[in-house]
């Protein structure tokens, strides 16, 4: 026994030797507790980053409540940086929700310190809102990429929404080159950026699968190959903004400021602004942005810089050369817009050589509108008639004596007769939708006839019998039940300013009356409502099932608007503690 717990001693020695028996008796460092799961966004710092109502929809499900219900109960409490709790009227923030703004900037501090995620800001645009207006940022509903959603399930990876999908700019998705979807296949209903029953490749009106694959209907058109080009180029460049988005700074007007000024020299360079027409971007809004009054707008801004061969992300993340190497290929000339056009004048004419034009078109057969010459000369038509108005004068008659069409008098003069004898006398404008054109064009044809059916209307209208009209306005004062202020005008053949101003006492009683009818008769609805509502719950409630607002809706005799028959239902159940 002895030699025994010996040798066990020496084996234990030479352990203790080999691997000695270290004990950090320290307390551990634990990272704090998080109020909700430390979800991460997915594919952070890449084109296919997730967008921030995806992520809400994960995290919800994740704790097994509907999106809506975190956002009200949780996300959006006061004491998580709210100025206000969010309400069930989610429809208000719908189009901010991926965007930027003050709500986009409350609802990711308040899931940071939810969650301790400090990457949420890269789910939405709000690192570009010094530099990108909301207007038209965002869309008003989902679209998707049918493969991406298919792809994601046969390869069990995670299904979310990207946040590229949710910009107005692109319309494709450039992996399986087809177009964005809008609508369900199968219902075939827009479906809103959140619901309650929102979930990333799902419908929220019917819960079908959106994902799909091989579907040849949603192929790009091929037949415009420009257009296809730049519906790409879009959908990539985007993407790789979102991309480098969480490595730089938040970029500022000023960098596009620097880009007009670099690429097209200074605010007064007449190049520039024929650029930006070329692009599809009014003079207007260009010079705008050189002089930094307002914002572009990311559609826009992405027509300049594909006409210019400039790649966004290059010039945001600073390598300027690599944003300017594109410009040598800049050609001279530039359409109007993205479809390329032909005999398009890229710089106006001299006045010798407008004038010359307008002559030549008093030769051309068949005559030209003068509204197709500003192809040729690149003056508006304003300009051309205040410089030539007699050659301009020629144009549009020789092309009117063609392309005008025929006055039918003898029809238009036997319609304003029989309006001059008729009681009460029509309003000219009334004879001229009776004879089919215009009052323009009866004052002159018939100048005369036209001022007396306008000036028999005028006295009809505005120089009634007012002391007949007081007196039934007086007896309206004690009708049953209180008619409207408005139905009375329509009744009496006049307005409700004639009224108000030559009667105001009368008025201000006939008003106040029909208000508080209005009142006791909303409130003897509600009343109803609610009675019907009681018994159909009870109704509902005795067959064994829950009294859903559907179903309650179901058994009531009175019917109403849905949502007004739900805040009744739910103030019932809130009373009966169901």
């Amino acid at each position: 026994m002895r030699r025994s717990h010996t040798k066990e001693a020496v084996v234990i020695s030479e352990q203790e030797e080999r691997y000695p028996l270290e004990f950090d008796l320290s307390h551990p460092s634990i990272p704090p507790r998080t109020r909700l799961f430390n979800w991460e966004p997915a594919a952070v710092g890449t084109p296919f980053v997730e967008c921030l109502s995806s992520y809400i929809s994960r995290l919800a499900q994740a704790h097994s409540v509907s999106s809506l219900l975190l956002l009200t109960k949780e996300v959006g409490r006061p004491e998580n940086g709210f100025a206000s709790p969010i309400t069930t009227a989610i429809d208000l923030f719908q189009r901010q929700i991926n965007g930027h703004g003050l709500f986009v900037t409350n609802l990711i501090n308040s899931l940071s310190r939810l969650t301790s995620r400090t990457d949420l800001a890269a789910t939405t645009m709000s690192r570009w809102s010094e530099v990108l207006p909301t207007m038209a940022l965002i869309r008003t509903a989902r679209a998707w990429c049918p493969a991406c959603y298919q792809d994601a399930l046969e390869d069990r990876q995670i299904i979310f929404d990207q946040l590229v999908w949710t910009l107005n700019a692109v319309q494709i998705c450039p992996i399986h080159k087809l177009m964005l979807a809008t609508c369900c296949p199968a219902c075939a209903k827009r479906i809103p950026h959140l619901a309650a029953r929102f979930r990333p490749g799902y419908c929220t009106h019917c819960l079908s699968w959106l994902g799909a694959r091989g579907n040849t209907s949603l192929d790009i058109p091929m037949q415009d190959p420009e257009e296809t080009e730049w519906q790409f180029w879009a959908a990539i460049e985007v993407g790789r903004l979102l991309a480098i988005s969480p490595d730089i700074e938040d970029p500022q007007p000023e960098s596009i400021r620097d880009l007009i000024t670099q690429c097209f020299g200074s605010s007064k360079s007449r190049y520039g602004t024929a650029f930006a027409r070329s692009a599809g971007v009014s003079s207007g809004h260009f010079n705008g942005w050189k002089k930094g009054d307002h914002l572009a707008c990311l559609e826009s801004l992405l027509k300049l810089c594909f006409r210019a061969r400039i790649a966004p992300a290059e010039f945001f993340s600073g390598n300027l050369q690599v944003a300017q190497s594109g410009l040598e290929t800049i050609p001279a000339r530039y359409p109007r817009n993205l479809k390329d056009t032909e005999g398009v004048c890229p710089q106006p004419l001299s006045a010798d050589d407008t004038e010359k034009v307008l002559r030549a078109a008093l030769g051309v057969n068949p005559p030209e509108p003068l509204k197709a010459l500003q192809k040729d000369t690149g003056w508006t038509t304003r300009r051309m008639r205040y410089h030539f108005p007699a050659l301009c004068r020629a144009v549009v008659d020789r092309y009117l004596t063609v392309y005008k069409r025929p006055v039918d008098v003898d029809r238009y003069r036997a319609v304003v007769d029989k309006a001059l004898t008729e009681k009460p006398p029509p309003s000219l404008g009334q004879v001229a939708n009776r004879a089919g054109t215009t009052t323009t064009t009866l004052k002159d044809c018939f100048p005369s006839r036209s001022q007396r059916i306008i000036a028999k209307h005028h006295r009809y209208r505005f120089k009634l019998n007012w002391k007949e009209i007081g007196i039934k306005l007086g007896n309206y004062v004690i009708q049953e039940p209180p008619p409207s202020l408005r139905g009375i005008a329509r009744n009496l053949k006049t307005n409700v300013s004639a009224l108000s101003t030559r009667f105001p006492e009368l008025c201000k009683k006939i008003a106040a009356r029909s208000i508080c009818h209005r009142k006791v008769a909303l409130a003897e609805r509600k009343k109803a409502l609610r009675e019907d509502a009681i018994a159909a719950i009870l109704a509902v409630k005795s067959e064994g099932v829950y009294p859903s607002t559907a179903r309650v809706y179901n058994h009531m005799r009175l019917k109403s608007n849905l949502g007004t028959v739900h805040h009744i239902v739910k103030e019932i159940r809130r009373e009966m503690k169901i």
